[in-house]
């Protein structure tokens, strides 16, 4: 018996929650940040409802959109990049 075959199978919770990378969030997150601090910096006032907002929408638009369906676009969009056989 291998080591793989031995160990228990996750849950089917636990592989969802992985494969959302929630390390990545914080990467995410970032922008939003750095965005709230260049707006305090030219004097606008702090407003939680669109900070929340913009972190939300930044934090959800990064787990589905781009880490769980990555390969779509790569399959919609892809390049034969050898010529095709011309008739003779």
């Amino acid at each position: 018996m291998s080591a793989a075959s031995s160990s228990p199978r996750p849950g089917t919770a636990s592989i969802w929650w992985h494969a959302a990378r929630p390390n990545t969030l914080p990467a995410a997150l970032a922008g939003v940040i750095a965005g709230l601090g260049a707006a305090a910096g030219a004097g606008a006032r702090f407003r939680p409802d669109t900070a929340l907002a913009a972190a939300l929408q930044r934090g959800a638009a990064t787990v589905p959109g781009r880490v769980l369906t990555p390969d779509q676009p790569d399959f919609a969009f892809t390049v034969n990049l050898v010529a095709p056989e011309r008739p003779r």
